[in-house]
Formats: structure tokens, sequence, C-alpha cells
């Protein structure tokens, strides 16, 4: 069998290691990609696929092309007629869920983790299965066990208010840091990180997508502790509970960690049972087992396998192709973030107005598109307001063929604003407001895409995990998913009217428009620190405090923050600052990448209680407690 596989963009000879004699592997990436050379590179707006294996395999032809991450690039035109069969594999789905929901129809077959799948199925898909979609590219020879131990309880990764949940457990950790080494990091380079690993006891872990993500792999190849969280829909097939990994929840989480860091004995044979569950499947074993699953289906695929284009008419079809072909530039999640993917998605959105010049969504998604291309201009200021003036004229003519479409004011008051017509684009913001609280909501007036200011990375970054989330969360309850919606639509609306407002001046305006937004949906950090910056130019101390105090409590790991309030409640005379200093405290120990506001802190709480400050070689080290170490 013969097996055309990619994008990729690292490297990929761990999945391909011991694979049947039979199956023959070539590899293809999409061009603009850093990548090692590749036997095909597809260049998405110039060419089809069927066109580029033609030009740059020679005779050789694929039996089955698999799409690997499919999230994360942009798909080959004509893949609705390649003539081999079509396998994709889903992994970050949750960041693309909107653009794949259709897109995904042009595969002749789909594999994903569990979530994935029962999402994908009900939105009527036949052709999907679940796998282990993390269990073919993990560091076999990296993730190394290690005779000494730095950490109790490790965790390197994403947290912060973008995850709640994973965020809500790394606080209770930190909790405990007085007791145990706990060493927390959002980012090591992989050297240092599979070398924690290797010298950690416990390894927290808490899937995003309730699947076995790549730690499950790397924490277990390590003989570090797998702790997992218990309601995960994968980890039943692969590990068991007490036997080689342990499950926590709600409940009893600190009490699982005190358990077992004080049991090493029992601690030991459940990371080694973890080891030696991940040795004896390695990354060949399941990617083999999918490549025989689909052999058989590849020699009798029938052309009505793909569903795309029957189920849609023509403009629709380029709309959600349109749509896929520049996801992930607006998302921010590939490496090409450059205009060849954006260049497809204008050619096919273009088309598609042109056979239906009254889809509001299509004029809509171009002004998103254009605003995309501005936002990648550098130092060419003159380009840029070219790209947001088409912007604009297309987002006009998404409201004017839909007048009561939300997302397309919301969209035009953020184009006026970063062409600084502040005027319009109050006028623009306030027509989506109006939609919002005056209509009965429908899901065209909230469907497509939104314009974020990428200029605050994080706010915008918060917005598109919560507009997708709300399209998953409540994929089977229609009433309940415009709300969400139209909430963090209303919600995102007033805080660019205080955005404007600020600008202006007019600070009392702009208290009010980021309090509204705050009404909608509470506990938005950039909203919260906007507003407590604003409310101290007013001379509002005590509603500032309370807002600094909110904003503590929703972002917990924020330094900076928690620095702020220590300071504010000083100086107005709280003497109920115990509870803070101690946790903080806390803090300092479980986060070395907190480090650079250490120094900071020290003089805060020195002053604020005349107690020792905090010894950096005591942080740095994460020096355990004397019952700790009388645990071991």
């Amino acid at each position: 069998m013969k097996v055309l596989f990619g994008p990729f963009n690292r490297p990929t000879h761990l999945m391909f290691q011991g694979l049947a004699a039979d199956i023959s592997i070539k590899l293809f990436h999409e061009a603009g990609q850093l990548t090692p050379p590749a036997d095909l590179v597809y260049e998405p707006h110039r060419e089809t696929i069927t066109e580029a294996m033609a030009r740059q395999l020679g005779a050789w032809r694929p039996d089955v092309l698999i799409f690997f991450w499919a999230e994360h690039h942009t798909f080959p035109p004509g893949l609705d007629e390649c003539p081999c069969f079509t396998l994709a594999i889903v992994c970050d789905w949750n960041r693309a869920f909107t653009s794949l929901r259709e897109n995904l129809r042009r595969f002749d077959a789909i594999v994903a983790g569990a979530k994935c799948t029962q999402l994908l199925r009900d939105l009527g898909y036949p052709n999907v299965e679940p796998w282990e979609v993390y269990s073919s590219r993990y560091p076999l020879n990296e993730a190394r066990p290690s005779p000494e131990k730095d950490y109790d309880i490790f965790f390197a990764g994403a947290y912060g208010p973008v995850y709640p949940r994973r965020d809500a457990y790394l606080r209770r950790i930190a909790r405990l840091s007085g007791r145990w080494r706990v060493g927390l990091f959002e980012q090591l380079d992989p050297p240092a990180y599979y070398r924690a690993l290797g010298r950690s006891r416990i390894a927290f872990n808490q899937s995003l997508q309730s699947d076995l993500n790549f730690r499950v792999y790397e924490i277990a190849l390590s003989e570090a502790l797998l702790f997992m969280e218990a309601d995960n829909l994968e980890i039943g097939e692969r590990f068991t509970d007490g036997v080689d990994c342990v499950l926590y929840n709600e409940e009893n989480f600190e009490a699982r960690l005190e358990y077992y860091l004080s049991h090493e004995e029992e601690r030991r044979r459940i990371a080694a049972a973890g080891r030696a569950n991940v040795l004896a499947r390695p990354p060949r074993v399941p990617l083999q087992a999918l490549l025989e699953g689909v052999r058989g289906r590849a020699a009798g695929r029938g052309r009505g396998a793909r569903r795309f284009a029957t189920r849609l008419a023509e403009p629709q079809q380029l709309y959600w192709q349109g749509v896929q072909a520049f996801n992930h530039v607006y998302q921010r999640m590939g490496r090409t973030w450059g205009v060849a993917p954006c260049e497809l998605a204008r050619q096919l959105l273009s088309r598609a107005l042109e056979l239906a010049p009254g889809e509001a969504r299509a004029w809509n998604a171009r002004a998103v598109l254009h605003a995309c291309l501005a936002s990648l201009v550098d130092n060419q200021p003159e380009i840029e307001q070219q790209l947001l003036a088409q912007a604009v004229r297309d987002a006009l003519a998404a409201v004017e063929a839909l007048p009561d479409y939300a997302l397309g004011y919301f969209n035009l008051g953020q184009l006026f604003a970063l062409l600084n017509a502040a005027e319009d684009a109050e006028k623009a913001l306030f027509n989506c407001l109006l939609i919002l609280e005056g209509s009965a909501l429908r899901e065209e007036m909230l469907d497509g895409l939104a314009i974020v200011d990428e200029r605050d990375p994080f706010h915008a970054l918060l917005f598109k995990v919560a507009w997708q989330q709300a399209h998953y969360e409540h994929l089977r309850d229609a009433a309940r998913r415009l709300e969400e919606c139209g909430a963090i639509l209303g919600a995102a609306a007033w805080d660019r009217l205080g955005d404007l407002w600020d600008r202006q001046g007019e600070r009392i305006k702009a208290a009010v428009g980021w309090q509204r937004s705050l009404r909608v949906r509470p506990g938005v950090p950039p909203v919260l620190r906007k507003l407590a910056a604003v409310l101290g130019k007013l001379g509002r101390r005590d509603e500032r405090i309370a807002r600094i105090a909110n904003l503590v409590e929703v972002f917990w790991n924020d330094p900076d923050a928690r620095c702020v309030l220590l300071r504010e409640k000083r100086a107005r005379g709280d003497t109920d600052l115990e509870p803070l200093y101690a946790e903080t405290q806390a803090l300092l120990r479980a986060f070395p990448d907190h480090a650079s506001w250490l120094r900071r802190l020290q003089e805060e709480f020195h002053e604020l209680s005349g107690r020792e400050a905090l010894r950096s070689s005591q942080i740095a080290a994460g020096e355990p407690a004397p019952a700790a170490e009388q645990a071991r």
C-alpha cells in the first residue's frame, strides 16, 4: 500500500519505524513551512492536489492520502476530486471547530479523539472513528526516568484564564508548596522539560479535550506518576487507576496527592507500570493498526464517501472552503502565517460572492480575511490602510445583505476603530448591541468569524477560545448556543466602546462601557484590568481595589496584579492581608517562571508585616518543608 502522508512540520521518523514492509510512505507539506525536505510540496493557491502529485511524484501514485493535524493547515484545492482514498486525522479540533464542521466532509474517513468523534457524529458524520490521535508521536528516546527527584509535583504547559478547569487545579497544587516541592511552568524548552519530567515524583495532567494528550505518554515514559482527571473520556481505554496511573476528581484531589507522596513504594510501582504500558505499545503499533484498517476501505472506496459536494450548493462549498483556507492564519495556530493561504481564501470567497452576491457570511468572511492580511503587514502603513478599507467595504456589504447581522456590525465597528474612525465605530457597535438586545436571536445573525484586535494577543485568544467553545459545547442546544454567542459578542462590543471612549479621554463613559461588558461576561481579565486603571484615574479607590481583587481571583497566578492589590490595600489601611500574603508566598514557591517579580514582592511583604522576606535561594531550589522530607 502506498501512503502519501502530511502535512508534516517536525521529524516523523518515529511514526514509521517498524511498519509492515509492504507499506510505502511518502511525505508532503504545505509551501512556506519550515520543515525538512518532503516528497511533495503543495501551494494551495496555485494548484490542486492531483496536479501537485502528477508534477512531483512521477509514476508513484498513492492509494491513501492521510492529512495529519487537519486543523493546522490549509486543505489543498481539489481534495474532493482526489483519486485516492483520503483520511483526516484531527487533533486540536477545539481551536478550529467552526471551520472544520463542514470541511471534514471532504474526506472519505476521519479519525479523532473521543469527544471530537461524538461531536462530528452529532453533526451527521457517518465516517468518523475514535483513535488515539497523539499516540504515534511522542519522544520514545527523549523522555527517560531519573533516580534523582527535584520535584514532588510537576507540571509544564499552558495555564491561565483561557483554561479555567486546569487553572483551578494548579491553584490547589500551588497551595501545597509549603509542604512539597512544587514546580509549575508555562514553558520549558524540550531538553529541560524532559529532564524535569524524569526528575519528578508526580506529574499533573488535565487534558483540554478529554483525550490522551501528548503529556500522558511523556509522563509515563519519564516514570513520573501519571496524575490524570477521572472523567477523561479515553484514559480507561489504555490505563487503569491504581495500576499504571492515578485518577483524581474535585473531591479527592489533595488527598490522593498527599497519599502517593507519602507512600513512595506504591508511587514507584504505579509509575514503573505506566512506563511499561507505553513501551509495550510503541508509536508504530497504533499507526500500523490505523493503516491496516484503511487498506481494505481504500480498495473498495465508493464515490459517495465524500459528502461535501452533495450536501451543499456551490456557493456554500466555496464559502466553507474559503473559511478553512485561512483559518490557521486567523487563529494564529500554524507556522504558515503568510499570504498564500489568504490568497486562496480570497479566490474562493470572491467566487462564492459572484454566484451568490447576497451571501452575508461570505462578505463577512472576506472582511475578516482582509483584516487578517492587514495585521500581517509590517511597516507598510499604506498597504495596511488599503486592506482595512477593503475590509470595511466587505463588512458594509455584509450588513446590507443582512440588516440584522449583529456579527457583521460588530466587525464593522472593529474595522472603523482600527481606522481611527471613532464616530463610525461607535455607531456600528451600538447597532450590534441594539440587535442583540432587541431581537430574538437567529443563527444567521451570529454566524461567521469575528474580527479581534491582535494588538492584545491574550485578549484576542480569550475571545476566540470562548467563541469556539460556545459552538461545540452547546452543539445540541441551539437556543443555549445563541445565548452564549450573543453574550460573548455583546460583552466584546461594550469592551470596544470602552476602548473608544478611553482614547477620547471620556473616562466616565469608558468605565461604564467596561462595567457593562463585565455585567454580560464577568471575570474577563483584560477588561477588569482596564476598568481598574480608569477607576484609579477617576479617584474611585474602593471600586478600583474591588476590581483588582476580582482580577486576582480569576487570574490568580498573575503576580503583577497581586503586587498592585497588596500595595493598594495597604495604602487604604486594610489589615486583612494575611490570606493574600500566604497564597502569594505559595505562588512564588510553585511558579519559578515568576521569578522576575520576586524582588518586588519581597519588598512589599517585608514592608507589610516586618517578617523576614522570602529567600531567593529557597524558591529557586524549591526547598521543601521538613514534613515533606520526613514523608520520603
